[in-house]
């Protein structure tokens, strides 16, 4: 599996001619709950096909977001792949842009239930402040992904109903205090405002302007080069 990922980004759009035979092997890697190794490294294959083929993969995205949702809602599936999936809505969205319309109706309520789990997730050991941490960075890959594919569109409108949501989850993530979710946090805000979204008042979430402060002081600490 690991091969045909290189395979596609050496080739690029030029894959496509194999995604037939491929695709039912993609779709066994992604039911295999039992080696879930092999389930996340076909997430992962699912993310470089998006990036070689780009919109070219549309005519496979119903099977495979079909497959994800499955996977994000199976009690049988290791934890461990669940935020890597979520990044995979990212990877899909930027690679169909507004065709991923078809597809919010089901990924935002599972991205803002998994946002709601990492609000009040309750650190009790290292795995689990591991695992939280991923969970939040694969929410916010995600919905990077789909305000992305949606820039520029007619279609963003759709996005809106969505806001204060997902403004609720990036005040969690402020009062969380990490400084690499920070950063991501900021990264997103970003995006928000270049994209042009007009989703909703800034005055009602004040926890922005601290975050944008605190994401230019870590851009402006010094960095380790290795």
């Amino acid at each position: 599996m690991l091969a045909i990922g290189a395979l596609a980004y050496a080739t690029g759009s030029n894959f496509l001619k194999y995604m037939q035979g491929f695709y039912p092997y993609l779709e066994m890697g992604l039911q295999n709950f039992e080696e879930y190794q092999v389930c996340a490294i076909t997430v992962g294959v699912v993310g470089d096909l998006c990036r070689a083929l780009e919109e070219k993969i549309l005519p496979f995205c119903d099977g495979i977001m079909t497959q994800l949702l499955k996977d994000l809602s199976s009690t049988q599936l290791h934890r461990s792949v669940k935020p890597p999936i979520f990044s995979c809505f990212g990877d899909i969205a930027l690679a169909i842009g507004e065709n991923f319309e078809k597809y919010l109706g089901y990924a935002m309520p599972m991205l803002q239930s998994a946002a709601e789990l990492s609000a009040h997730a309750t650190a009790n050991d290292d795995d689990m402040i591991e695992y939280t941490n991923q969970l939040r960075n694969g929410i916010l890959e995600a919905y990077s992904g789909i305000f992305q594919g949606f820039k520029n569109s007619p279609k963003t409108q759709l996005l809106i109903s969505y806001a204060p949501h997902i403004l609720q989850f990036l005040d969690s993530l402020y009062m969380v205090k990490d400084m690499y979710v920070l950063k991501l946090s900021l990264l997103f805000i970003l995006l928000l405002f270049l994209s042009n979204i007009a989703l909703c008042s800034l005055a009602d979430y004040h926890f922005l302007f601290p975050l944008l402060s605190s994401g230019m002081m870590w851009s402006q600490r010094p960095r380790l080069v290795c």
